[in-house]
């Protein structure tokens, strides 16, 4: 059964709301009157049209801090105050931006549900805390009740008459609540009014009530479950006909289309079964369906004629559209595809002008023919409806991430009209820039900047002799793929107008530029995988058509992979298409870049987001300049600073990188998602300039990096990006870096920590030592023999050094000049442990191992048998001259290994398999001979082919 919980679990933080199908009241005010959207989808029919218009050439007005997530739509109410939820209260805000009630709404849990607002400015509002609270103002106060109710409430109010004496509302328990006497000072007390089909068996066998109920001019109620049927209520709580079957789960709210002559005409209804059904209010009969093919969670709208659908793609392999259907037939009329999936409902103004906002951000304004009259990029996801008020102002409400709590928005119409030809700016073009104004002014300029930039550059605006409009033109060279932010400052004799009129300078104007064809130039390197990426929006972003240069998908001459969460998937069963900020792997025979088609700059109004489902994601920067890392908005519960690798024709990052590593474009990267569920990167449009590399001067305080590499001699396998070291509490959490999953899987070495694999793990100096564990893995059908180098990057602590151990033999690995050769079996391969630290933090770790040796000994080979190298440790009592010789069973000395003097203590040499002409030595039998003075020791070696 669908559920919200299934991507909103009960107690626990939000993380997908579903928004388009929510909603909830609340209260204000002794003010008489409707407000201008009192209620979520404007009326109770829920048709989302008003017969107000909406902003024209856009502006934000202000903006307003919510507190905490927010996911619920705004409603305007007596006055114009906008009435908000939010995680942490309930908001009333005046007109002009202002917070209405100093006091908070003490609310105990998210409120998800739109406000409805009465005549009177009484708010009624659900929240998840079980609760439906009615709120009045008193004194410039809000007082507030709370209603208990049976479940979380997530849907909005309906007040049949508009007035607070009767409201309805549905519950998480599948029950619709009639609340009655709703005043001041008096709480009211709910009754289930109708029960749903499984309300009364209770628990998880009860489907909830998340869409708000509409109301037909007839009194009506028409109530959708997430059990896939629609119910229709009358008045006195019987069913109207039996309910309406869909295929697929109800979390949209229904809407009532109106006839001409004012009767009911038909009830829309979107189902998850990616169908929008019209259904018969008289009888319950179908009058027709279409069947869209994408998921539905987005309210329907209905104005005059035309029904608008907005559509949702969960896994967010593609965006969302915005559907216009004829509503006397189903009929579609035309399809606008949108940048990212949809759950806010649409809203349509007087105009027939269609407002929605995207899960990516961008808010679109379209045309009733389907053209986009502009959007504009905001600071967070749009899962709330927008709402249309007074004086041609648009209140759209941003859900926040984890950096920045949710925002609503007052969008309005600029002070004067601007303009630009074209209106889409064309590489290496012109772009005329006009303002008209409704009086001359005395100065005009144009300050306009490359997307992304940091310094304007002013041009002087001119008349046009035209009336008091003013014109500047933007030269050809400044017109690139980065696209263009802009603002115009008017100067009158007794003020100063600017657009846009908010921060213009930190909040600039953008316009977008169409490319015939880009490429990232530069040559590829032949035969050498690279991660690229797309940093624009192309017209056809199928990557049959993107690579179309290479000809056929011949995986002998290049090859494109991506990885899914699972596995890598290759060529032609790749589906997604190539959008900003999504990368795959390419390799080619010849090393020719690619060359894309055309397409279209990315607005850079505001942050890119990109989300991340849970594990490795490939990840490009969508804009055509570097972007700092460190700049990026993360949640650092989800991803930390080290959760990315760098691909740049091979793994070249070292910790020391994440400190300045710039997302470059064109480029593709590895981001690792460590928590359960989907999370958002916010990539701001903020060019990070190169700074001069400067080496820092080694200090007490500098981090400790031990290099460890592996290879299997002989055959090009290889591991060689992975560190282990100490350095000071913050640089060890920002400098240990997630694996992530290779290419070539024939040698893997990982630093296994909290469970899973790291290319890096550093930690906190401490006084005797740590240890990390090494986990070698190859894909081969047969044990390799794998050579280890540990090679510390600067000095070590005084009095540590390295130790090498295998745990599951208890057995010390000698290093010889910081190499070992290990034997790996295939499968889950070989664990050894390396430890950083002093005599005594080994003896302490591995007591075995560190029982005082004899004075003079000849160790255990490592490993025995081996295959091309060995290692062999020894220990001299005292200083002086040693040899260690190597013979086979007939006597013969086959190599010398040590002939030297040498000081007392611990000693290690490795053996390569091979005699004194370098010629590799038969397998079988040797005898190793240590000397002494006159003291001898002898170990047999096995060696094997």
């Amino acid at each position: 059964m669908f559920s919200l919980l299934r991507c909103l679990g009960r107690g626990t933080g939000l993380s997908l709301v579903l928004v388009g199908c929510l909603a909830g009241a609340f209260g204000v005010g002794r003010a008489q009157g409707q407000g201008a959207w009192p209620t979520f989808r404007q009326n109770a029919q829920r048709t989302g049209a008003s017969t107000l218009p909406g902003p024209g050439t856009p502006e934000v007005r202000w903006r307003y801090d919510l507190g905490g997530y927010a996911y619920s739509s705004p409603a305007v109410g007596p006055g114009g105050v906008v009435f908000v939820g939010s995680a942490d209260s309930v908001y009333a805000v005046s007109p002009d931006g202002a917070r209405r009630w100093a006091q908070a709404v003490p609310v105990q849990d998210y409120v998800i549900s739109s406000p409805a607002v009465a005549t009177d400015g009484t708010v009624f509002v659900g929240a998840r805390d079980r609760n439906l609270y009615v709120i009045w103002e008193e004194a410039a106060r809000p007082r507030v009740e709370a209603v208990p109710l049976g479940d979380e409430v997530w849907a909005s109010p309906l007040l049949p008459a508009g007035r607070s004496n009767r409201a309805y509302v549905g519950a998480f328990d599948g029950y619709l609540y009639r609340l009655d006497g709703a005043r001041s000072g008096q709480t009211p007390v709910p009754e289930r009014f109708y029960a749903t089909l499984t309300a009364p068996l209770g628990g998880e066998e009860a489907a909830e009530i998340i869409a708000s109920p509409a109301l037909g001019r007839d009194g009506t109620i028409y109530l959708g479950s997430t059990d896939g049927r629609l119910y229709a209520v009358r008045p006195d709580g019987q069913d109207r006909w039996a309910p309406f079957q869909t295929g697929g789960e109800i979390v949209a709210t229904p809407a009532v289309a109106g006839s001409a002559g004012g009767a009911d005409a038909a009830v829309i209804v979107a189902s998850r079964d990616s169908s929008v059904y019209a259904v018969d209010p008289a009888t319950g009969g179908l009058r027709w369906t279409t069947r869209i093919g994408r998921d539905l969670i987005a309210s329907p709208a209905v104005a005059g004629a035309v029904v608008y659908v907005a559509t949702y793609d969960e896994d967010g392999a593609v965006g969302g559209e915005l559907v216009a259907l004829d509503a006397a037939t189903g009929f579609v009329r035309w399809t606008r595809a949108l940048d990212g999936p949809v759950v806010s409902s649409p809203a349509v103004d007087a105009g027939g002008r269609i407002y929605v906002g995207t899960l990516n951000g961008t808010l679109y304004a379209i045309e009733a023919d389907g053209t986009v009259v502009w959007q504009m990029t905001l600071d967070g996801p749009v899962w709330a409806s927008p709402s249309i008020g007074p004086g041609e102002v648009l209140y759209v409400v941003t859900s926040g991430t984890a950096q920045r709590t949710g925002t609503l928005y007052a969008i309005g119409s600029a002070p004067f009209v601007v303009r630009t030809d074209p209106p889409e700016g064309e590489a290496g073009r012109p772009v005329a820039v006009t303002a008209d104004p409704a009086e001359a002014p005395t100065a005009a300029t144009l300050f306009v900047r490359p997307g992304g930039g940091h310094d304007f550059v002013p041009i002087d605006m001119t008349p046009t002799g035209a009336g008091a409009q003013v014109q500047a033109a933007i030269p050809e060279s400044m017109v690139t793929l980065r696209g263009l932010e802009y603002y115009i400052q008017l100067v009158f004799d007794e003020r100063v107008e600017t657009y846009p009129s908010d921060q213009p300078q930190s909040h600039p104007a953008t316009l977008r530029v169409r490319v015939p064809q880009a490429d990232p130039g530069g040559a590829f390197l032949p035969r050498r995988y690279r991660m690229v990426s797309i940093p624009l929006e192309l017209d056809d972003p199928a990557l049959s058509a993107v690579f179309a240069g290479y000809g056929p998908y011949q995986p002998d001459q290049w090859r494109l992979l991506r990885w899914n969460g699972q596995e890598y998937v290759e060529g032609p069963a790749l589906n997604p298409p190539a959008t900003p900020g999504r990368a795959y792997f390419l390799i080619t025979q010849w090393g020719t870049p690619f060359r894309t088609g055309s397409g279209v700059s990315v607005n850079t109004a505001g942050p890119y987001l990109l989300t991340l489902r849970p594990g490795w994601n490939q990840i490009g920067n969508p804009f055509p300049f570097p972007v700092a890392w460190s700049a990026v908005g993360r949640d650092p519960a989800a991803v930390s600073p080290g959760d990315i690798a760098v691909f740049r024709d091979g793994v070249v990052q070292t910790p020391a990188m994440l400190d300045t590593l710039r997302l470059m474009p064109w480029e593709g990267y590895f981001v690792f998602n460590r928590s359960g569920a989907s999370t958002t990167l916010r990539i701001p449009a903020d060019e990070a300039v190169a700074e001069p590399e400067v080496v820092p001067a080694r200090t007490a305080a500098s981090p400790v990096l031990v290099a460890v590499q592996a290879e299997v001699p002989g055959t090009g396998a290889r591991d060689v990006y992975n560190w282990v070291g100490f350095a000071d509490a913050d640089r060890a959490a920002r400098y240990t870096m997630a694996e992530a999953p290779p290419l070539d899987a024939s040698l893997r070495l990982s630093v296994w920590e909290d469970d899973r694999p790291h290319a890096s793990v550093l930690k906190p100096m401490t006084r005797e030592g740590a240890r990390w564990m090494l986990r070698l893995r190859h894909d081969r059908p047969r044990t390799q023999e794998v050579r280890l180098t540990i090679r510390p990057e600067g000095r070590l602590p005084e009095g540590f050094d390295v130790y090498l151990v295998d745990p599951a033999r208890n057995q010390h690995v000698p290093l010889d000049g910081g190499q070992a050769v290990v034997t790996v079996p295939p499968g889950e391969g070989q664990v050894l442990e390396l430890l950083l630290g002093t005599p005594a933090y080994l003896a302490r770790s591995y007591p075995a191992l560190t029982e005082a040796p004899a004075a003079f000994a000849l160790g255990a080979a490592y490993p025995d048998p081996f295959r091309t190298a060995t290692t062999i440790p020894y220990t001299l009592r005292t200083p002086g001259p040693v040899r260690l010789d190597v013979f086979n069973l007939l006597g013969q000395r086959v190599a010398t290994l040590v002939d030297a003097v040498q000081e007392a203590g611990r000693h290690a040499v490795r053996w390569d398999g091979r005699d004194e002409q370098g010629r590799v030595v038969a397998g079988g039998l040797y005898v190793c001979r240590l000397t002494a003075g006159e003291v001898v020791a002898t170990r047999t070696l096995l060696r094997v082919r």
